[in-house]
């Protein structure tokens, strides 16, 4: 999960929502029925849909991105699991094929972004 929070805004325009997770604001779109303003809710984005940057890189526009803090890499074989802090404690696993640029490009303490496209975040009303 990317975050437990609460929703702050409500758009008919879509269904989406918009969540104060604290540290950043979030957009999901609410696939459950039900969401109301103030609900406690949670986001999760599947691992291998979250994308690592170079913190000042520019994301897609169809992108929402939050600071991190690179933690450590994990090799799994065909792919590789990189574990990012994000600041709220929250930890993340951003993961990808192995042998991409990606495996090399960040130590660990170093300041990142993380990033996903709006649609495959997921709402979760607790």
């Amino acid at each position: 999960h990317l975050s437990r929070s609460m929703i702050c805004m409500l758009s008919n325009a879509g269904g989406s929502v918009t969540v104060d997770a604290g540290f950043a604001t979030i957009v999901a779109h609410a696939r459950t029925p039900g969401a109301n303003l103030g609900d406690a809710v949670s986001i999760s984005v599947r691992s291998e849909l979250v994308h690592m940057l170079e913190p000042d890189a520019p994301a897609d526009e169809t992108m929402q991105t939050v600071s991190a803090e690179y933690v450590e890499s994990l090799y799994l074989g065909l792919t590789t699991s990189h574990l990012v802090k994000l600041a709220n404690g929250s930890e993340i696993v951003v993961r990808r094929l192995s042998g991409s640029d990606l495996d090399a490009a960040f130590a660990p303490g170093r300041r990142v972004s993380i990033g996903w496209r709006t649609e495959n975040a997921r709402l979760h009303i607790d």
